[in-house]
């Protein structure tokens, strides 16, 4: 009989789903596929057409163990719309484990992830769009295609604005599972409180999911994957190797050079390609303190009703929102440069 997953870790996109993935898959009472994110639910060729694959991705799981997956699209409702239904439809007796942060440092984020997949599918390493082109569209008719920027992605994630905020509506993605699951299927988890109490995070996901032992895991961080930053260091040196290779004279240096030194040339052209500054090109601007600010707005009604609905204290995050790391403009500048945003 083919084994279907007893939980989901299905949200919110770079909220540190990856990286609780990767952890979990440590544990011996656990079995999660190779594939990290099946969609199996969210796209509609895949749930039409590749149940036996998605069956086979779990046949390998024990009978002793508990079987997860983890795809993001399935909380990015109503861009995947079909997902929770049909979820509950199959799974009505799934776990669901739910992991939030900052919503406004998630969708940034995720503005990162799509550069990066978009870079890597086109074998482009340009920044195509700023995050300001992909949330406010009008203000720029000029800005590059869909297809420009996210590649062969293109057709899976529509180019909307919804796409970078409603995954941030915590609210708006568990009162949609709500309509099919009671309060006790839900395991609420903060990106944050992960860092700040990784322990205690772990124990009560643990007893939630029904492992019975530690499996002498007791920090979270060792497994930290994933990560944008990480990978914008790496396309830097991809880019200014691509571009210096166009450069005859620096091709026959590297091509005579002895192994031993060859770190040396590559620094060589990582410099000639900050000259030429193609280096500020593959790495995306930051987020303008505008619209910072109009995201404060944007979320912070979003984030009551989210307290509302779970007795979360979101004060975790709004009481950063204000501080000078977050490059917090004045607030009356702020406001009147939010009305043209």
């Amino acid at each position: 009989m083919a084994r279907y997953p007893d939980f989901l870790i299905f949200g919110a996109a770079k909220s540190g789903t990856t990286t609780l993935f990767d952890f979990l898959r440590r544990h011996p009472q656990v079995f999660l596929p190779e594939i990290k994110e099946p969609e199996f639910y969210s796209i509609d060729e895949k749930f039409l057409t590749a149940r036996a694959w998605y069956e086979g991705l779990f046949a390998q799981a024990r009978i002793d163990q508990v079987v997860g997956e983890g795809s993001q699209t399935y909380s990015m409702w109503p861009h995947f719309a079909k997902a929770p239904e049909r979820i509950a439809t199959e799974l009505p007796n799934v776990k669901l484990v739910y992991i939030m942060r900052d919503p406004i440092e998630r969708a940034y984020s995720f503005y990162l992830q799509l550069v990066k997949m978009g870079q890597i599918t086109r074998q482009n390493f340009r920044i195509s769009r700023t995050f300001e082109e992909c949330l406010f569209p009008d203000m720029y008719p000029d800005r590059c295609s869909h297809e420009t920027f996210m590649g062969s992605l293109a057709g899976i994630f529509p180019d909307d604005p919804g796409l970078f905020l409603d995954p941030s509506d915590y609210a708006l993605q568990i009162e949609r599972y709500s309509k099919f699951y009671s309060r006790d299927r839900f395991h609420l988890m903060v990106f944050e409180e992960i860092i700040a109490d990784c322990a205690h995070q772990i124990e009560s996901l643990f007893r939630f999911l029904g492992l019975t032992e530690l499996g002498g895991m007791h920090s979270i961080s060792s497994a930290k994957t994933n990560v944008s930053s990480d990978y914008f260091a790496t396309a830097q040196a991809m880019d200014a190797m691509m571009r210096a290779k166009r450069n005859t004279t620096l091709t026959r240096i590297a091509s005579i050079t002895p192994n031993p030194i060859k770190a040396l040339t590559k620094r060589a052209l990582l410099l000639y390609s900050a000259r030429e500054k193609s280096i500020s090109l593959s790495r995306p601007a930051p987020m303008q303190p505008q619209t910072r600010v109009w995201l404060q707005e944007y979320f912070a009604p979003r984030l009551k009703r989210l307290a509302e609905l779970t007795d979360l204290d979101v004060s975790i995050w709004t009481s950063r929102w204000n501080s000078p790391e977050n490059g917090q403009p004045n607030r009356s500048d702020a406001s009147a440069n939010t009305q043209i945003i």
